[in-house]
């Protein structure tokens, strides 16, 4: 069965081929009588006239099983099925002798058909599957040119090529008028989406801490939410005169969905709403986290997240990361030198498995120190030659670009950005920036 399925497609007929099929059906009963007319004038034989029908009445059938079974069905209609029928019926030209009011038959098919469905590039494949048809039906049946035509035939095929051309222009007509009204519905569902996407950015930048520039810990940030809306949130507060706590999380996925979700761990760290949790301890807030906001219970959306609780008596930092990048605290040896530090732990990420335990570490912090807490959108930068940033290169963009050049958050963004060659992030970019004074 599954071997079947990679050749075969059983999935509904496409829209293009649906519609085609209608219309095909249509044109090859009507230019059967103009045929039979234009037959018996040059006195076709029999068989002639009995293979004409069935392939007429049986190729649209053929049209749309090949299309309906390929693997692109808009694509083998365009470039196989539109192209063979051309072909086929071009076959007929040398068999009735050159008929001229037979030719002019195909050539509206043709033309109509051809820009209808697919502009010029068509028309052009289209006419030289024709031309290939007739040279294979006159090397086969002989070049015989008979100009006689009758009254009748002239009528019949007056009329035939009246009702192709005008179905063809009514078709054609009602698939333009669908195709400006879903293109309005289109553009006002984008409309109604960026506007939701805007009030809900403006909503979690409502949310943000100020910037604090006048304590023992001065934080500053750069927080650019993406076009489509990422899962970014933070914040930093003092939870009591000795502890102060740093947070960065990242929800998976984009959108409104992905931001309430980290608006509401936000509101829950920030309130300490969750009951019987220590927010003096990152592991044990994980782990509250982890089974308040299982991802099974929020659209299978999970969170990773880097949590820090610094202590102004002890100069201790305890941390925890789950799934998270590490944060990258950066010490003063002397005047040149530098040395860099990863705060992470390994933990799994928050939404996952809801018995999930979760470890911390501690890190002294000397005056001076400068830590930086980021997402992941941050690092995720592409080189000039194509290939992505490593980490370890980005922890040297951060030492020279930031801490010995001393630019600001909104240098170091510019700066990546004329690295990628590009006017913003596909993610959030989220940065922090906290020094211990």
């Amino acid at each position: 069965m599954d071997s079947q399925n990679r050749i075969f497609n059983f999935s509904p007929a496409h829209p293009l081929v649906k519609a085609n099929f209608f219309v095909r059906t249509s044109y090859c009963c009507i230019v059967i009588i103009p045929f039979l007319s234009i037959a018996y004038e040059i006195n076709l034989g029999t068989l002639f006239y009995i293979i004409f029908i069935l392939q007429t009445l049986s190729w649209p059938f053929i049209a749309y099983l090949i299309a309906k079974m390929s693997r692109n069905q808009k694509s083998v209609e365009l470039h196989f099925n539109l192209n063979m029928e051309i072909f086929i019926y071009s076959i007929w030209i040398p068999i009735t002798s050159f008929s001229p009011l037979y030719i002019l038959l195909l050539l509206i098919a043709l033309g109509t058909g051809g820009l209808t469905a697919g502009g010029f590039p068509l028309l052009i494949s289209r006419s030289a599957s024709a031309i290939l048809g007739v040279l294979i039906g006159g090397i086969i049946f002989g070049f015989r040119y008979s100009g006689e035509i009758t009254l009748p035939t002239i009528i019949s095929t007056s009329i035939a090529t009246i009702i192709i051309s005008w179905a063809t222009a009514l078709f054609s007509h009602k698939t333009s008028k669908k195709m400006i009204l879903t293109r309005k519905l289109l553009k006002d569902e984008k409309s109604k989406l960026e506007k939701e996407l805007t009030e809900a950015a403006d909503y979690v930048k409502t949310m943000l801490p100020s910037l604090i520039n006048n304590g023992v810990i001065n934080v500053n940030y750069k927080f650019i939410p993406s076009a489509t809306l990422g899962g970014d949130a933070f914040g930093y507060h003092w939870i009591d005169s000795d502890n102060f706590v740093i947070y960065l999380l990242d929800v998976s996925g984009h959108g409104v969905g992905a931001a309430l979700l980290s608006t509401s761990v936000l509101n829950f760290i920030r309130s300490q709403a969750l009951s019987h949790t220590d927010f003096n301890n990152p592991s044990h807030v994980f782990e509250k986290l982890n089974l308040a906001f299982q991802a099974d219970k929020n659209n299978d959306m999970f969170f990773t997240m880097w949590y820090g609780i610094y202590s102004k008596k002890t100069k201790i930092l305890t941390h925890s990361s789950a799934g998270h990048p590490p944060a990258l605290m950066f010490t003063h040896q002397n005047a040149k030198e530098q040395s860099v530090v990863k705060l992470m732990a390994r933990n799994s990420i928050i939404g996952g498995i809801s018995d999930n335990t979760y470890t911390q570490k501690s890190q002294h912090i000397s005056t001076g120190t400068s830590i930086y807490i980021f997402s992941d959108g941050v690092y995720e930068i592409k080189k000039p030659d194509g290939s992505m940033l490593k980490f370890q290169e980005f922890e040297e963009l951060l030492i020279n670009q930031l801490e010995k050049s001393q630019k600001t958050l909104d240098n170091f963004y510019d700066y990546c950005l004329e690295i990628n060659e590009m006017d913003r992030y596909d993610d959030d970019y989220t940065m922090i920036k906290v020094a211990f004074v």
